[in-house]
Formats: structure tokens, C-alpha cells, sequence
């Protein structure tokens, strides 16, 4: 992506669309899109225009685990980061229109 992540695109809640991930990006689409029934347990978030996020994870038992933490644009202008659970975390928008938002995969330990 060559622009600036647009806050009025990104503050909604996003799924996971592992069908649609490729091996450089990790697919997600707005709650309410129709996802093939075939994929089970949803990992997202959920952006906020007032700067917080909730990041959305499967439990242990396949019950949704939310945390919740505070997001902001990054030096890089497709790059946000967050912080949630103390834990610091860079997502870097590939793509982001208003029905699907693509991140990049992050590469591999001592990859470059």
C-alpha cells in the first residue's frame, strides 16, 4: 500500500479469511461478510476511532478470547501499531478498502 492507512476505512471489526490468505498476506473481511461456512473459529480485531483496539483469538475452548489495547499509525504510514496485554505488535497494511483489509504476513526470524 503507497498511502496512509485511512482511520475512516479501518475503525470497524475484521475476520479472518484464512480461504483468502496467501503466502504473503493475512485476509480479513467485516463482520457480516458471508464467510464459507467450511472455516470454523474467527481470529480479528476490532478498530476504534478513539485509538483502542480488541483483538479477537480462539480459546481454548473454541470460544472467542478478547483483549482489549490501543492502536496508532506508525512512523510508516501503511504500518499501525499496537499494543495489547503490555505486548507491542506492528500490522503492515498490504491493502485496505472498505470490505477487506490485507496485512503482511511477518517474515521469518533472521529472514529479511
Amino acid at each position: 500500500m503507497d498511502r496512509p492507512v485511512d482511520p475512516r476505512l479501518l475503525c470497524q471489526s475484521w475476520l479472518r479469511s484464512r480461504s483468502e490468505d496467501t503466502d504473503t498476506e493475512l485476509v480479513y473481511r467485516p463482520v457480516g461478510y458471508d464467510f464459507p461456512r467450511r472455516e470454523r473459529g474467527r481470529t480479528g480485531y476490532q478498530f476504534n476511532a478513539d485509538g483502542t483496539v480488541k483483538r479477537m483469538s480462539i480459546g481454548a475452548t473454541d470460544v472467542s478470547a478478547v483483549a482489549t489495547g490501543t492502536w496508532q499509525t506508525d512512523e510508516t504510514p501503511e504500518r499501525i501499531r499496537l499494543v495489547v496485554d503490555g505486548r507491542a505488535e506492528v500490522l503492515e497494511i498490504a491493502d485496505l478498502t472498505p470490505d477487506r483489509l490485507a496485512v503482511r504476513r511477518a517474515s521469518p526470524a533472521g529472514g529479511a
